[in-house]
């Protein structure tokens, strides 16, 4: 995994959280894309959860563009509950990459709010959250 600049976390561990998330602004520093999923875990009703501030912040930090992408399919393919795949999705799997947001003029909580909407409008309707840009529920 280091080979590939894996960044890991120890969760529930403070000095891990900390660790991790220097790790992360260096390899963001350095040039790097990351992959960061901001709700730290995935719901078991499909639902998108608030997202965790940290990738927003080091974001800011670094000046590095935030690019949100919507997944869908993997609920039905790993259940949240699951240790191995259950089943191939009978609508397979989509990828939607959105538009690049930018940190300049912005705060951590807004690039939340901007990143969880875009991400939610692909969202089936049934598995959307009602969001408002200007009071949603992140951070």
């Amino acid at each position: 995994m280091s080979f590939c600049k894996h960044v890991p976390l120890r969760r529930g561990d403070r000095r891990g959280q900390v660790e991790a998330y220097k790790a992360m602004l260096q390899s963001l520093k350095d040039g790097n894309s990351l992959v960061i999923f901001p709700e730290g875990t995935r719901s078991q009703t499909g639902k998108m959860r608030k997202f965790q501030s940290g990738a927003f912040k080091a974001s800011l930090a670094t000046g590095a563009p935030i690019v949100p992408v919507t997944i869908l399919g993997t609920g039905e393919l790993m259940p949240p509950d699951a240790y191995m795949p259950m089943k191939y999705p009978k609508n397979g799997i989509s990828i939607i990459v959105h538009p690049k947001i930018y940190p300049e003029g912005r705060d951590a909580t807004e690039l939340s709010q901007l990143a969880y909407a875009e991400i939610n409008s692909a969202l089936p309707t049934e598995l959307q959250n009602a969001v408002d840009i200007q009071d949603s529920p992140q951070i």
